[in-house]
This record gives C-alpha cells, sequence and structure tokens, in this order.
C-alpha cells in the first residue's frame, strides 16, 4: 500500500469522492454498499427460486397433462376397436339376414309356382280358374290321398331320399333307409312306377329317379 503517508493520502482522496468527512462515516458507507450488495444477492436467489419452482410446476403440470391425454387416447382407440367389432357384427348379421330373406323369397316363388301348377290342373279337370278356396280344397284332397290311399308315409319317405344328390339306389338300401319292408317297399316302389316318377330295374334291384318334383309337368 506504500508509505503512511501515502496511505492517509489515497484515505482522504476517497473521502473527498465519497462526499463523508471522518473514517466512521467511510466505514458506515462500506457496511451500507455490503448490505446492499447481499440484500440484491438475497434477492436474485429468491427470484431465481421462485422461477425455478414456477418452472418445476409448469413442467409437472405438463407432464400431467400429457399422461391424461395418452390416457384418454387409449380410451379412444379401445372404444374405437369396440365400435369396429360391432360394425363387423352387425355386417355379419345383415349378410346372414339378407341371405335368409333371399332363401324365403326362393320358397315363396318356388310354392307359388307349385300353387299355379295346382290352379292349371285344377283349371283343365273342371273346367274353371281356381280361387284361394279351391286351392285349400285341392291341397287337402292331395294330403288325403297321399295318408289314406298310398299310405303316404312310406311313398313320401322314399321320395324324400331318392331325391337326393345319388343318381341309383339299390332295393336293399331304401329298405335300410326307410325302416319299409322289402314287401312293402315293393308295393310303394309299383306305385311309383305307375306314376311315372322313377324307374325300377326288378333284375338288378336298382331305382332312379326320372324327374325331381319341381320338374314335373
Amino acid at each position: 500500500m506504500g508509505s503512511p503517508e501515502k496511505r492517509e493520502a489515497l484515505i482522504s482522496t476517497i473521502i473527498s469522492y465519497l462526499g463523508v468527512s471522518t473514517i466512521g462515516e467511510l466505514i458506515w458507507v462500506q457496511r451500507n454498499l455490503e448490505q446492499n450488495f447481499q440484500d440484491k444477492q438475497h434477492d436474485s436467489a429468491d427470484k431465481e427460486t421462485n422461477i425455478y419452482e414456477q418452472k418445476k410446476q409448469e413442467i409437472e403440470k405438463l407432464l400431467t397433462d400429457n399422461q391424461s391425454m395418452i390416457s384418454k387416447i387409449a380410451n379412444l382407440q379401445d372404444e374405437k376397436q369396440t365400435v369396429q367389432s360391432q360394425m363387423e357384427s352387425l355386417k355379419t348379421d345383415l349378410s346372414t339376414l339378407s341371405s335368409e330373406k333371399e332363401e324365403i323369397k326362393m320358397e315363396r316363388d318356388f310354392l307359388a309356382e307349385e300353387l299355379q301348377r295346382i290352379g292349371r290342373l285344377y283349371q283343365d279337370l273342371t273346367g274353371k280358374q281356381a280361387n284361394q278356396e279351391d286351392l285349400r280344397g285341392i291341397l287337402s284332397i292331395y294330403i288325403t290321398l297321399m295318408e289314406e290311399v298310398f299310405s303316404g308315409r312310406a311313398h313320401f319317405k322314399v321320395l324324400s331320399i331318392i331325391h337326393g344328390e345319388k343318381g341309383i339306389w339299390k332295393r336293399k338300401e331304401l329298405a335300410k333307409s326307410t325302416g319299409i319292408s322289402e314287401i312293402k317297399l315293393r308295393s310303394v316302389l309299383g306305385d311309383l312306377v305307375r306314376a311315372n316318377m322313377i324307374v325300377y330295374d326288378e333284375e338288378n334291384a336298382s331305382i332312379r329317379l326320372i324327374k325331381r318334383l319341381s320338374t314335373l309337368d
């Protein structure tokens, strides 16, 4: 710091610069400056702490919001899959209903054609056109003939079996499939031959359908 004289001169210069008159005032100014510096450091630290806490809370909120959004998206995906499954199920049901509707329409058309055939037969026999009441009467007559005159159950069993995909049947096969005795089966086959519905080879004991019922004139 140099000689005492230089130190005193320096102190005097500082005192004059700061506008104080004594060393005591100079010390007071120094302490005030130090206190102000400490206060500013403290305020700065508090401010930084507040900013840090604020940023921390903002980040935590963003993380919470992000997690909530991820959960909502997962729920929406599950709901989407559920809706897609329901739609596929509805499409399957609709397809099934459409097929059933088509089958019902085909059956209805077939029955309508059969009723027209019966009506034409009635008109050929009586010379007059059949109404609904006449058609019901004709059906009743056919049923009675099948049940009472032709022992219809046996005839129906035989016709039902030979209308399958198989082209030629053996008499023993029919007897086994229908449960009809050989004697009764021979009688039924004779009735069907006379009705021109089957060809029956007695020698080979084979039976072949001539025409399916849906194509008979």
